[in-house]
């Protein structure tokens, strides 16, 4: 079998004319006609997904991570802003700025996992086709369970 060339295709951009020697001899010719618009229509990136499976994806993925969830510079400069107002003159080391990160991300897992126990506590009987939301009484419940102040 003989081989052959492929022939390239369009990529759909518009060329450049050059200009030509030749003026045009009416009006209607200069107008250049602009194509009908085309109706896309969305593309399904093939597989559809239950609902909550990507979340639990997500989950699983930081779960098995052993780094910080919040950005270390992001937190160094919340940190500092907290601290200007306080004491505008004291300063943080680096390693200090860490150690109040990684004690920081524990606490806030810790009390979104106790929210989460106080949501799966209510059992809701009714089906809602809105998905159930942590509400602020789950987590006010978890921060009195574990005794802390407000």
């Amino acid at each position: 079998m003989a081989r052959t060339q492929a022939t390239a295709k369009s990529t759909g951009s518009r060329r450049i004319k050059l200009a030509t020697s030749k003026a045009p001899t009416s009006a209607s010719k200069t107008k250049a006609r602009m194509p009908a618009k085309i109706k896309r229509t969305k593309k399904s990136s093939g597989r559809d997904y239950k609902p909550g499976a990507a979340a639990l994806r997500e989950i699983m993925r930081y779960q098995k991570s052993a780094e910080l969830l919040i950005d270390r510079n992001a937190f160094g400069r919340l940190a500092q802003e907290i601290l200007q107002d306080r004491k505008p003159d004291f300063r943080f080391q680096a390693s200090a700025v860490g150690v109040m990160q990684e004690f920081a991300e524990a606490f806030l897992v810790g009390l979104f996992e106790d929210t989460n126990l106080c949501a799966i506590r209510t059992k809701p009987v009714t089906i809602r086709t809105k998905p159930v939301t942590i509400q602020a009484r789950d987590m006010q419940l978890a921060r009195r369970l574990r005794a802390e102040k407000e």
